[in-house]
C-alpha cells in the first residue's frame, strides 16, 4: 500500500514540475521564444511584433503539422521539410494548420506585419520568411522553392473561389499581395496568437 501511495505522490510531483516547465516555456514574454504544439510536440519559434498601436505574436517559422486529411503537401527531402514546413490548401490552412490558441492571419494582420514591422532588415531576420514556393494543383512539383515564399491569409474571395495571399521574393525582398489565388494550391502557413 505504501508503494502505491509513493507512486501516486511521485506521479503528482512529476505532473506539477512538467506543468510548471511547460507554462514557463509558453509564457510569451519578451520579444521572442518557443512553444510546443501539443498535437505533434513540434517546437516552434515565435516573435512579438509591436508598433505604435498594436502588439501581435507571430510564429517565426512555417507550420509543419501533418494534416489529418490529405490536405497538405510535403517536400521530398527531410532537410526541405525542416526548413520550409508543409504546403497547405486554403481550407486546411484555415481549419487545421494552426495549433489551438493560434489562427491563420487576416490580410489586415499581414499588412500590419509587412508595413509596420518588416520594413527594418533586423525584423526580417527575426520573421525568417523562407522561400518555400508553392504547390500548383495538378502539377507534381513545387514551384519557386528558394525564390519566393507564399503564405495564405484567412481572407476568402467567395465570388472567384479564391483567397488572398502574401508573396515575398527572396532575392529582391519584394512583397506582393494577391487577392485571387486558387484555394487548391499548396502554400505555407504562419499563425498569429489569438
Amino acid at each position: 500500500m505504501k508503494k502505491i501511495i509513493y507512486l501516486i505522490i511521485a506521479l503528482l510531483f512529476s505532473a506539477i514540475i512538467f506543468t510548471t516547465i511547460s507554462c514557463e516555456k509558453e509564457s510569451f514574454t519578451g520579444d521572442s521564444g518557443t512553444f510546443i504544439d501539443s498535437r505533434d510536440n513540434h517546437e516552434y519559434k515565435w516573435i512579438k511584433v509591436e508598433g505604435h498601436d498594436f502588439s501581435q505574436i507571430w510564429m517565426a517559422e512555417n507550420v509543419t503539422y501533418q494534416s489529418v486529411r490529405d490536405t497538405c503537401y510535403s517536400y521530398s527531402s527531410t532537410t526541405d521539410k525542416n526548413i520550409y514546413g508543409k504546403l497547405y490548401i486554403w481550407e486546411a490552412a484555415k481549419k487545421e494548420a494552426c495549433p489551438d490558441g493560434w489562427h491563420l492571419p487576416s490580410m489586415e494582420e499581414w499588412e500590419t506585419l509587412i508595413f509596420d514591422f518588416l520594413d527594418e532588415s533586423e525584423n526580417e531576420l527575426k520573421f525568417d520568411a523562407v522561400s518555400g514556393g508553392c504547390y500548383k494543383y495538378g502539377d507534381s512539383y513545387i514551384l519557386g522553392k528558394g525564390k519566393v515564399g507564399c503564405w495564405w491569409s484567412s481572407k476568402e474571395n467567395k465570388e472567384s473561389k479564391s483567397a488572398e495571399i502574401v508573396r515575398i521574393y527572396h532575392e529582391t525582398n519584394y512583397i506582393r499581395i494577391d487577392d485571387s489565388w486558387p484555394k487548391n494550391y499548396g502554400l505555407s502557413v504562419r499563425c498569429v496568437k489569438d
